[in-house]
């Protein structure tokens, strides 16, 4: 048996994160085989809850919730509006645009990492915003009905979505003349070929592409 007297505070905390680690993908497992819904692969989520969830919080606190409202606004989000968040993150997107829609709208938020969910969730019902649900789904699966969403927002994350198969989900429960709003940081150019593809389809139309922002019409 070890000598624990002999541990030194390094020792225990590479212990605690392979322990962390351990509790993570144990529970991956268990996600994966009691969920009828896909979550995250077991890179992505680890990735996330293991390692970025440490420091995501704290990015959150430096970014003023204005930046997130500007895109929103610049989105189309209006009050009563039905509004979609796919791959909400941290959920300070979803919350902003909660307020936003107020009392007479719904938010929506989505994300296929149960961590995300669960944070959120909490963050909703600390401030106790029954216009904001939060449930686990995989973006190209989204348990709405048919054109009930005025506006689909997605803040860099569109990128890790199945785009061809998300992007005709996202037609489906969009509304006639229904907003899809994208802000994307990091894959433009695979992003800007599947909305591309999708508008020689004829199922949307760009109203507006500028730096990695994207607003398109459902058609």
């Amino acid at each position: 048996m070890p000598d624990w007297s002999e541990f030194t505070p390094g020792h225990w905390i590479g212990l605690g994160v392979v322990g962390y680690h351990v509790f993570l993908t144990l529970l991956w497992i268990v996600l994966k085989l009691t969920l009828r819904r896909r979550v995250a692969p077991w890179w992505l989520f680890i990735g996330y809850s293991g390692g970025l969830l440490i420091f995501l919080p704290f990015m959150e606190l430096f970014r003023n919730p204005w930046w997130r409202r500007k895109w929103l606004v610049r989105a189309g989000v209006k009050r009563g509006h039905v509004v979609l968040d796919e791959g909400f993150g941290m959920g300070t997107s979803s919350i902003v645009a909660a307020r936003i829609v107020g009392r007479e709208g719904m938010v929506y938020a989505l994300d296929n990492e149960p961590v995300h969910v669960l944070i959120l969730w909490l963050r909703a019902r600390i401030r106790w915003m029954k216009n904001l649900k939060v449930f686990l789904s995989s973006a190209d699966s989204v348990n709405l009905p048919v054109e009930s969403v005025d506006v689909v927002h997605a803040c860099d994350s569109f990128h890790e979505f199945p785009m061809e198969q998300t992007l005709q989900e996202l037609y489906r429960v969009l509304k006639p003349a229904g907003i899809l709003a994208i802000w994307e940081e990091h894959e433009k150019k695979k992003v800007t070929n599947a909305l591309n593809q999708a508008v020689e389809r004829g199922m949307f139309s760009f109203i507006e592409q500028e730096k990695g922002f994207y607003k398109l019409m459902k058609t």
